[in-house]
């Protein structure tokens, strides 16, 4: 494989304009598939459901959204800065 960072539809094109071979990209990729040359681009390991601790007995832990504060008969509002 002489371009290991082009995707398999890059690949096919490639060959194409240099009159190699006049293949489908699903062929391309059912071959590098085959070969093993294929690598997820995505190699983060997704923590769902594992990374978030539970409390052990209610009320252990708190969480507050303030949207806006009333002072006096007035209310603010948080801004948002980006």
């Amino acid at each position: 494989m002489n371009y290991p960072l082009e995707g398999n539809r890059r690949q096919t094109f490639m060959k194409l304009d240099r009159n190699i071979v006049a293949v489908s990209p699903s062929s391309v990729y059912r071959v590098l598939r085959s070969a093993s040359l294929l690598k997820r681009w995505n190699t983060k390991i997704s923590c769902t459901g594992k990374c978030f601790v539970q409390p052990y007995k209610p009320l252990e832990k708190w969480h507050i959204v303030v949207s806006f504060v009333n002072l006096h008969g007035i209310f603010y509002y948080p801004v948002l800065h980006p």
